[in-house]
């Protein structure tokens, strides 16, 4: 029995099955996933399967496992790429007889020539692709509430006093900030208190209160400025510079420690 393919079913169906067995085999192999690059895999798999229409036997298996590996390259480049491979292909199997399972469930018109042939009012492809939407934002919500109590734990009280005026902040301890200036630690001021930190060098500036800190990260040379102040966290008082960050983030303390205060 014949059935008719319908392009717009072809496309939904293969994008978001290629690209729920690519997260899944790179996730697996624990790889750096990148969203673009899953969309690129899941185009060529679309290409693949435009493809496999006009093929039959041995050649249309040679071309599917053909496209198989520009697939996974496309998303982890060469970097245990027989292993992403190896799981993608696994999964599929894994993913494909759950497909069809579901379609027996649903006594849903099926076929398998050259490929799976289906007839439904919505594509398998929406129902997939929301799930896979579901799971990445229950990754991504995860890895956020998991990373909040990681901070908030490491969160302490200090007290700051500043040439012009004293408070009480939120601070911290980063163990990757080892910046030191005249051998003194160099904390930073972010979140809500940046500006205000901002307000305060400038009136220090004035005074000449205010050095330039030279600093080195991956990205390259940089300056900062800063003001030599006193930092008491965990009852100890310690002098140090507290510089202003280059780098505008929303956090949820006003200091970044240096991580020799740990």
């Amino acid at each position: 029995m014949l059935m008719t393919i319908y392009v717009d079913y072809l496309i939904i169906d293969n994008m978001s099955f290629d690209c729920l067995l690519l997260w899944m085999a790179a996730t697996t192999a624990r790889q750096k996933v990148l969203w673009w690059r899953i969309l690129l895999g899941g185009v060529l798999g679309c290409l693949c399967a435009f493809v496999s229409i006009f093929l039959q036997g041995v050649l249309l298996v040679v071309v599917k496992l053909a496209f198989v590996v520009p697939m996974c390259a496309a998303v982890v480049g060469k970097s245990r790429l027989l292993v992403v491979v190896a799981l993608f292909v696994a999964y599929t199997f894994v993913l494909g007889g759950a497909i069809l399972g579901l379609l027996s469930l649903l006594d849903v018109r099926y076929q398998l020539q050259g490929g799976l042939s289906y007839y439904t009012k919505i594509p398998l492809g929406i129902v997939i692709g929301g799930v896979f939407v579901v799971i990445l934002l229950m990754q991504w919500l995860v890895r956020y509430i998991t990373k909040q109590r990681m901070v908030s734990r490491a969160i302490v009280k200090a007290k700051l006093c500043l040439p012009s005026e004293t408070m009480q902040l939120d601070a911290f301890c980063d163990s990757g900030n080892m910046l030191f200036f005249n051998n003194l630690p160099v904390c930073f001021a972010v979140g809500s208190f940046a500006k205000h930190f901002g307000s305060i060098l400038a009136e220090q500036l004035l005074c000449g209160n205010v050095s330039t800190i030279p600093f080195n990260t991956m990205s390259g040379e940089g300056r900062c400025l800063a003001i030599k102040c006193q930092l008491t966290v965990n009852q100890q008082k310690r002098w140090c510079y507290l510089a202003l960050s280059n780098s505008h983030c929303s956090v949820d303390y006003q200091i970044l420690l240096n991580g020799d205060f740990a």
